[in-house]
């Protein structure tokens, strides 16, 4: 079986949305039957000198903690973005083999990320949720390939809502867009330009 992933961001001193993490791990291994690792917390003390700033902390994971590393964050740079229809693709659990992400780069060089559409709605990026600015308000959409914990942060706290979003309503009447993670909160992730976000030829 594939070992599952959390990917949990460690900035300046303190772990964010490790609740959410716990509890993402809990609903996965309920799912697969496994049995959930009760050992995580002994593995999150920082190592020693670890400097400031933004850090990934990246867990991998069945029944038991298998390997955990802390890795220097730094923000991707998105600049052209492919809308890709994948109406089979499945990923409801955070799992550690992303080699059907990894084929998208291969089979299309030239972009740094996707979003995949499926039934003819927007779900995610590759790597990120998605956060739509319409009237005023933030949206996400309401069929995500996986529900990540900081679209969920922000869904509890009431800052974005869940509606189905079509490639026509993001590409034509969106006022912002962001991609989100567990890495990077709503203040500081990355803000996509529909004129950066091109058409794959299967859903013209």
């Amino acid at each position: 079986m594939c070992l599952l992933l959390e990917s949990i961001r460690y900035q300046d001193g303190r772990f964010h949305l490790l609740e959410y993490h716990l509890e993402r791990m809990r609903s996965s291994c309920e799912k697969l039957n496994l049995p959930i690792p009760t050992d995580l917390q002994k593995h999150l003390t920082p190592p020693t000198g670890l400097q400031k700033g933004r850090w990934k902390v990246r867990v991998l994971y069945d029944s038991e903690i298998k390997n955990v590393e802390w890795l220097p964050y730094q923000k991707a740079q998105t600049k052209r973005v492919l809308l890709i229809a994948k109406n089979s693709l499945n990923y409801s659990l955070k799992l550690a083999n992303r080699s059907f992400f990894e084929g998208l780069k291969t089979n299309h060089p030239n972009f740094d990320d996707f979003i995949i559409v499926k039934n003819n709605q927007i779900t995610d990026g590759t790597y990120s949720n998605i956060l739509v600015k319409l009237n005023g308000r933030w949206f996400t959409p309401s069929h995500p390939l996986l529900k990540g914990v900081q679209r969920q942060f922000l869904l509890n706290s009431g800052l974005i809502h869940p509606i189905p979003i079509s490639p026509e309503i993001l590409l034509n009447q969106a006022e912002q867009i962001k991609l989100i993670n567990a890495m990077m909160p709503m203040e500081d992730c990355i803000d996509l330009v529909t004129e950066n976000i091109y058409i794959d030829g299967k859903l013209k």
